[in-house]
């Protein structure tokens, strides 16, 4: 998958150049030594993956400014006929707001305490399941109840 996305990514526009190539394939081959160390670190650290990768981002801006700098980038990017337009920045604004929100779900999301340790990877929903209707069960017998009727969605619950 990571050499398709390398193909797919260093094509820019059908111009197939080696430069390209090249800096997608570095890059492939950081995130994947990078995931392989997040993995490693972030038992051993406190950080989940999101504050490593924050946290590698940091470390390594200066070095991407520097490269595009020399590269050149920098300039064509601060002269883009776009950059100031109100469409362009409402586009900026909400991928910076998504990127935002993913980690926050992810924050208030990952976080689940199971009273009888964690579930088998992979097989979160069926657990997710059992939990819920040993919870059903109790109540039902808290209250003395027969039947108890439950719908897909929440709007239909009864």
């Amino acid at each position: 998958m990571i050499v398709l996305g390398a193909f797919i990514a260093g094509a820019r526009d059908l111009s197939f150049d080696s430069y390209g190539y090249g800096v997608v394939f570095l890059s492939n081959i950081s995130t994947t030594i990078y995931l392989a160390t997040i993995s490693h670190l972030g038992k051993s650290s406190g950080l989940n993956s999101f504050g490593l990768m924050w946290c590698n981002g940091i470390m390594f801006a200066p070095l991407l400014f520097f490269w595009t700098l020399i590269r050149g980038d920098l300039e064509i990017t601060m002269n883009f006929q776009y950059l100031l337009s109100p469409g362009f920045m409402v586009c900026a604004f909400q991928s910076l707001c998504s990127s935002s929100i993913v980690f926050w779900f992810f924050e208030i999301c990952i976080r689940v305490d199971w009273a009888n340790g964690k579930p088998k990877q992979g097989h979160m929903q069926e657990a997710a399941r059992a939990v819920r209707y040993q919870q059903f069960q109790r109540i039902c017998n808290q209250y003395q109840m027969n039947v108890l009727l439950v719908a897909h969605h929440a709007d239909y619950q009864v």
